[in-house]
């Protein structure tokens, strides 16, 4: 008896079934990919109960690329040893839309200069903003004041550091 005809057929239909199963898995992971890119660099399961905005802009892009170095550094470092730390980057030369965008317009004269303008959120509500070399320079010295994160938190260090 020859098998070669239902054999043909039953690997038909388990390719068949195998794309369904792949396309059904599609259409599952595509509405959560975006939920799962959301997910903060600290990973699932870690709440982040500091949510930071650094706004910036300058004329200068030596200032810039200093600026933006520091505080990559402190993000990574943040990810590693304070992981309930978020802290996200905004230039506000290139805002297009969002609630910022209202913001940035006042803004964006202090933003154009060469000395860079920052300003520091906790979710709406500002903690500092200066000009860009002023604001480097407390990055500049992170390690001198992270070592009180933990009790007092992103914001209140920071603050403390620039004002002193």
């Amino acid at each position: 008896m020859d098998l070669s005809p239902l054999i043909e057929k039953m690997s038909t239909n388990l390719d068949l079934l195998k794309k369904n199963v792949h396309d059904c898995g599609q259409q599952i992971v595509k509405p959560m990919r975006q939920r799962i890119l959301a997910v903060k660099a600290t990973g699932p399961g870690v709440y982040v109960s500091e949510d930071y905005t650094f706004l910036y802009g300058s004329t200068n892009n030596g200032w810039k690329d200093q600026f933006l170095g520091y505080v990559t550094n402190i993000i990574r470092d943040l990810a590693v040893n304070h992981p309930k730390i978020s802290i996200r980057k905004q230039d506000v030369l290139k805002l297009n839309s969002g609630k910022l965008k209202v913001r940035a317009k006042e803004l964006q004269a202090r933003f154009k200069s060469d000395r860079g303008y920052v300003e520091l959120y906790k979710d709406s509500r500002i903690i500092v903003g200066d000009y860009g070399t002023t604001i480097v320079k407390v990055l500049e010295k992170f390690d001198d004041w992270k070592g009180s994160l933990n009790q007092f938190g992103f914001g209140d260090c920071f603050k403390d550091y620039y004002d002193n």
